[in-house]
């Protein structure tokens, strides 16, 4: 479905990679709108609008973006560590959004982020770009934007990607979670998932996995 809103597909630029536990095969690259959505600093919504060239694979469960791709637009990526020796987590992400200009840059909110374990993942939605520049501020109607992000977006497709992401957890746990970003997505998989039957195991989460609940205190 993403090919509809695809601008310049160019597919000589197929190649062949390997991540840390598969291989994957891209088709070709080309341009598409990108709509994020960040917080300002009285916790109100807005959106962004950018065109990027993007590489498009079959059969990949994940959209990547790297951290250069933020920054080449000028916002800023921060990898903040513990903030005291109390501090049971291994620090936090944050996505400054930053407005350019002639002279200089000033922070417009922060662009909304989910954590589950030490992953950080954001929502978006695509659009057809109207223009061939890669990286210029595009305007689109918010009906046509919508309507493109929920048709590529689906329910079923949300609740099967973010059961893989989310380490084939609990349907209704991560439904829970994504509530809260404002995604939709099913308390239950349309059909049983085969890594997770293979398993065999009928937990419908992480938690067969983890140890007993501790208190901080008890953590050393």
């Amino acid at each position: 479905e993403i090919r509809s809103v695809v601008c310049n597909m160019n597919t000589s630029d197929a190649i062949s990679g390997s991540s840390a536990s598969s291989q994957f095969n891209t088709v070709g690259s080309g341009l598409v709108g990108i709509r994020c959505t960040f917080n300002d600093k009285s916790g109100n919504d807005h959106t962004f609008d950018e065109v990027a060239k993007a590489s498009f694979a079959e059969d990949w469960n994940f959209d990547l973006f790297p951290t250069r791709w933020f920054q080449r637009l000028g916002h800023s990526v921060i990898f903040d560590g513990r903030l005291h020796t109390g501090d049971t987590s291994n620090g936090r992400v944050t996505v400054n959004v930053n407005k350019l200009s002639t002279t200089g840059r000033t922070k417009i909110g922060e662009l909304k982020l989910v954590q589950w374990s030490d992953l950080y993942f954001f929502p978006y939605n695509v659009f057809p770009c109207p223009t061939e520049q890669e990286g210029c501020t595009t305007k689109v109607s918010a009906a046509a934007a919508n309507n493109i992000g929920t048709n590529r977006s689906t329910k079923l497709m949300l609740t099967a990607k973010y059961h893989v992401i989310f380490g084939h957890a609990c349907a209704r746990r991560i439904r829970c979670m994504l509530k809260g970003v404002g995604i939709d997505s099913y308390a239950e998989l349309a059909s049983p998932c085969d890594i997770c039957s293979r398993c065999k195991t009928s937990s419908a989460s992480r938690r067969k996995f983890e140890r007993p609940h501790v208190t901080a205190d008890k953590v050393s």
